[in-house]
């Protein structure tokens, strides 16, 4: 029975990563705003308890502590890289106390059912006591479960941001029924100790980031002889380090914005490199690396070259204690767990709000511009943190989001029309399709460098090039970490130049930044003509012009012909002036055949010539010459 109506200027729905981005720039602006969290305490999955979901009790994130923090407050500089998932809680804990957002949150309060408020419902004539209730296009009605009642919220805004990390999806597969020993999905799974499987022979279903960490876990902690991995689609898995770095932080703008065809190759061979070719390990990968979702992971493949942890197949069936798998190899095991990934459900939702959100055609993907917002309902409820990030967190995805969200509350920007949006959506999963191996893992799936930046363009957060040169190479080149987007834009971080200068630069992103500088860099040849020549006198001379001679005249046509070789011996030849002279001939032709005319194809052909020619005979051809591998150092 519901005892109380709560009115609210926006309800916050989970108390998780992405609900606690939301909370603090509600806070910010001081909205009227409430955070509903089901459970007892924060930080959602990152919260480890035994008897419900959540992380396991060995769990160590993957993403480095530069890539997966909030931007205005950081990991303390001597926190792990890869951190604890209690490191985590605690970094969660002392946030949510910086910003006093416990004062906002109630636990054990469980949304049940979110739906728009009608004019015919009872309670929409209650709502004249709402303040500015003629000022917001639409209500929302929000029941809340609290011990053995019912209360209602009642808000103009919602962000949903529970996670969709919460319904395991469980796969079935022939004769499993007849399995006498104990299947359950990873989410139970918290170590070997606690779910009795210590001695046993696991066999783990699926081969993710969940699978190989419960493999190495039964394997060490579990004293487990013999585990085994069923995968129906193989794997590329990467180490969790590459020379001496987390693999998070080799992304970049440069690399995401080549073709992925090209970049998965280099990225392979990278692999093949470092651990060995897959196929050496059974992993036996039927897709390209950025197909899906790279695992990531350092033990693994010891445990391989150790015969504690075997590849196999797809099951293709159960007899009892026995699975045949699809290569005709049969084990007998005593445990399965179901490392399968869960399902996007989102069950509080009402019947209208399913069907705007989640495709018809497929549940598996949502109906929302960018990720966050349904082209009917606007930014009157967005989605917070249903992503699923392909090369890093999803913490500064949420950040993001949730920014974006509270502009769209304070009008400071706007959302194209509905239109624009659904066309957009449409072109989104049309990307996907293209892009990713078809699972519905991968309908979420985002770069976070170039997500993020395509929304704080919105908002005018993202990075700039121009206004921040000396921040360009390390923009373009390497991750940067969580503060980039607060470098300039709406709330800027004074600090955040210095807070991204801190996040560690690997080598391979130096060497490429280096080769590149080597070939494509332009500016280089022009330096020089930056320094005035020793004859040219500002007074006399006027206006300096790269393009004039400023010593004795002494042209070539005015010479006899007895005296070409007197006149020869008065000429530099040294590479440095022939350089120099090559440079104003060419400075030159661009002046007198290029500059006046209209920008065609013939002035962009000119201008691509001169420019790549100078290039290669002042700074390109001497260095090779000279020395053949200095391109290299």
């Amino acid at each position: 029975m519901t005892e109380k109506v709560i009115y609210k200027e926006c309800c916050v729905i989970g108390c998780g990563i992405s609900g606690i981005a939301v909370a603090r720039w509600l806070k910010k602006y001081n909205f009227d705003f409430v955070v509903l969290e089901k459970s007892n305490d924060i930080a959602g999955l990152w919260r480890y308890r035994e008897n419900d979901y959540g992380v396991m009790s060995f769990t160590y994130i993957n993403i480095s502590k530069y890539n997966y923090c909030f931007s205005d407050y950081q990991f303390p500089k001597d926190t792990v890289e890869l951190m604890h998932h209690s490191q985590i809680y605690e970094y969660v804990k002392s946030y949510m106390n910086m910003h006093n957002l416990y004062d906002y949150t109630k636990f054990n309060h469980q949304v049940i059912l979110l739906e728009e408020l009608n004019k015919s419902d009872a309670l929409y004539s209650e709502n004249l006591r709402f303040p500015n209730l003629d000022t917001y296009e639409r209500l929302w009605k929000l029941t809340v479960k609290v011990e053995n009642r019912e209360i209602v919220y009642i808000s103009p805004y919602v962000a949903v941001a529970s996670g969709h990390h919460y319904d395991p999806k469980n796969v079935k597969f022939p004769g499993q029924e007849t399995f006498p020993g104990e299947i359950i999905h990873s989410v139970k799974y918290k170590n070997a100790k606690f779910n009795k499987m210590v001695g046993k022979k696991v066999l783990l279903v699926g081969i993710g980031d969940s699978s190989v960490d419960i493999a190495d876990n039964l394997v060490t902690q579990g004293e487990c002889q013999n585990v085994t991995i069923s995968s129906r689609r193989g794997s590329w898995v990467f180490p969790s380090y590459i020379s001496g770095y987390t693999t998070d932080l080799y992304p970049s703008r440069f690399i995401l914005s080549l073709p992925w065809q090209y970049t998965t190759i280099f990225y392979e061979n990278l692999i093949r490199f470092i651990c060995g070719d897959p196929k050496k390990y059974n992993l036996n990968p039927k897709y390209r690396a950025f197909k899906y979702q790279p695992t990531v992971t350092q033990s693994l493949y010891h445990h391989i070259q150790r015969k504690k942890v075997t590849i196999q197949p797809n099951i293709k069936e159960i007899s009892g204690n026995e699975v045949t798998f699809s290569n005709g190899a049969k084990e007998n095991f005593d445990s399965i767990i179901m490392c399968t990934g869960y399902d996007i459900r989102i069950v509080f939702l009402s019947n209208d709000l399913k069907k705007e959100v989640f495709d018809p055609l497929s549940e598996a993907f949502l109906n929302l511009y960018k990720l966050v917002f349904t082209p009917k309902y606007e930014s009157n409820i967005a989605f917070i943190g249903f992503v699923q990030s392909h090369t890093g967190g999803i913490l500064s995805i949420s950040e993001i989001q949730a920014r974006w969200f509270v502009y769209l509350m304070l009008k400071k920007t706007k959302l194209p029309s509905h239109k624009e949006m659904t066309e957009n959506i449409n072109l989104f999963k049309k990307n996907i399709e293209n892009r990713f191996y078809k699972s519905p893992r991968h309908t979420l799936q985002v770069d976070p460098l170039l997500y993020n930046d395509e929304i704080s363009s919105f908002f005018g957060a993202k990075p700039n090039l121009i206004q921040n040169p000396a921040l360009a190479w390390r923009i373009m080149f390497t991750s940067c970490g969580s503060a980039q987007w607060r470098i300039n834009g709406p709330d800027a971080l004074p600090d955040a130049i210095q807070i991204v200068k801190r996040v560690p630069i690997p080598p391979l992103n130096t060497f490429i930044a280096e080769m590149l500088d080597k070939f494509i860099d332009l500016t280089k040849p022009f330096q020089k003509y930056l320094e005035y020549p020793k004859e040219y006198n500002p007074r006399v001379h006027g206006p300096y012009n790269p393009a004039q001679y400023y010593g004795k005249p002494d042209p070539l046509s005015q010479v006899k012909v007895g005296e070409v070789g007197q006149w020869l011996s008065r000429r530099n030849f040294s590479l440095p002036a022939m350089r120099s002279a090559l440079g104003r001939a060419m400075w030159a032709y661009r002046l007198k055949y290029i500059a006046p005319k209209k920008a065609n194809a013939a002035f962009v052909f000119h201008f691509i010539f001169f420019t790549y020619t100078l290039n290669y005979f002042i700074y390109e051809y001497p260095v090779r010459k000279h020395h053949t591998w200095a391109i290299y150092h």
